[in-house]
C-alpha cells in the first residue's frame, strides 16, 4: 500500500483542509451515504482558489475498505473526460481515507429525470448521451450521474464501479 501511494503523493491534501471544508462532516453537508463510505460536499482552498467539492469518507475498520480507497484512487486518476468528475486529491491521516473530487452538480440525474418541466425530446436528449457514455465505459447508475443541469451531466465512475 505504501507505495502505492508514493505514486499519488502529489495528490495528498491535508486532512485539516478536509475537516475545515466539510465543516467537520457535518450531517448538513452530506450528499450520500452507502454501506462503505459517506460523501460530503464542501468548499476547498486549493492552489489558491476555493472549488467546490465532494469529499468521499470510507468505513477502512476493515482491509476491505484500504482495498475500495486504493481502487477508487487508482480509477479516478486514470478517468480524465470533461464529463467525468475530476478527482483533486486525497487524504489518508489518522485512520482517515478520503478522496476528494470536483463537485458542480445540483442534484443527481435520478432528480431531474422525474422532473415534469422535461420534455420528450429532452430526455431522448439525456438517453442517447447516457448510452455513449454506457457504451464506452459499461459503468452507469442515475446516482451515478450528476447534473448541473438535465444538459450538462458529469458522471462518476465510484459509484458505478461499486455497483458491478
Amino acid at each position: 500500500m505504501t507505495s502505492t501511494m508514493t505514486m499519488f503523493a502529489s495528490l495528498r491534501i491535508p486532512l485539516e483542509d478536509v475537516v475545515k471544508a466539510t465543516n467537520n462532516f457535518q450531517d448538513d453537508y452530506i450528499i450520500q451515504h452507502d454501506g462503505t463510505s459517506t460523501t460530503y460536499k464542501g468548499r476547498l482552498l486549493w492552489s489558491g482558489k476555493e472549488m467546490k467539492i465532494a469529499a468521499q469518507r470510507f468505513d477502512c475498520r476493515h482491509v476491505e475498505g484500504d482495498l475500495k480507497f486504493l481502487n477508487e484512487i487508482s480509477v479516478l486518476s486514470d478517468f480524465k473526460h470533461t464529463n467525468l468528475v475530476s478527482i483533486i486529491g486525497f487524504s489518508d491521516e489518522k485512520d482517515e481515507k478520503i478522496i476528494i473530487t470536483t463537485y458542480d452538480a445540483t442534484g443527481s440525474l435520478r432528480q431531474y429525470i422525474n422532473s415534469p418541466n422535461l420534455t420528450w425530446k429532452q430526455r431522448l436528449r439525456i438517453c442517447v448521451d447516457l448510452a455513449h457514455h454506457y457504451k464506452k465505459h459499461a459503468l452507469l447508475a442515475t446516482t451515478s450521474v450528476a447534473a448541473k443541469s438535465p444538459f450538462c451531466r458529469r458522471y462518476c465512475p465510484l459509484a458505478a464501479t461499486r455497483r458491478r
